[in-house]
């Protein structure tokens, strides 16, 4: 008999996180032992049990980052199948209440005009959050 192994799905939450000072945003360097390692993300991660998706978000950012946020308006929900699970990203805007951003669970960090995200290499979820970053925020 053949049977279908069912895919593990994960429920992640990611910020996009607002310079104050300016129009950029935050991005981060997964580590290249991680899944999709080396590649830029919009922080955040997976869900623990009995968390709610703003605990989730803010939680990862202090583990990750260092930084104390707030967690605003949700900005995107995006499903997407990768070879080996799915995911449902649930994305936030943030700002922070506390800190500076620390390389701490991350390669390397930094602040990101909208316009310039395309310099940087992605997954695909986080693709999808830019394309829609690019279509509410960036102006011809």
């Amino acid at each position: 008999m053949n049977e279908k192994q069912a895919v593990p799905h994960y429920t992640v939450t990611a910020g996009v996180v607002w310079d104050r000072c300016s129009s950029r945003v935050l991005i981060a360097k997964r580590r290249n032992a991680d899944t999709h390692g080396s590649l830029w993300e919009f922080p955040g991660g997976k869900r623990e049990l009995g968390e709610s998706l703003r605990e989730c978000l803010a939680r990862e950012l202090e583990e990750e980052l260092g930084i104390e946020v707030e967690v605003q308006e949700p900005f995107i929900t995006v499903e997407q199948d990768y070879k080996r699970f799915h995911i449902t990203l649930h994305t936030f805007h943030c700002r922070i209440l506390r800190g500076q951003p620390r390389a701490i669970a991350c390669a390397q960090w930094g602040w990101v005009k909208i316009d310039e995200l395309a310099n940087y290499t992605f997954s695909a979820a986080d693709k999808k959050i830019i394309t829609k970053l690019q279509r509410h925020f960036v102006q011809d």
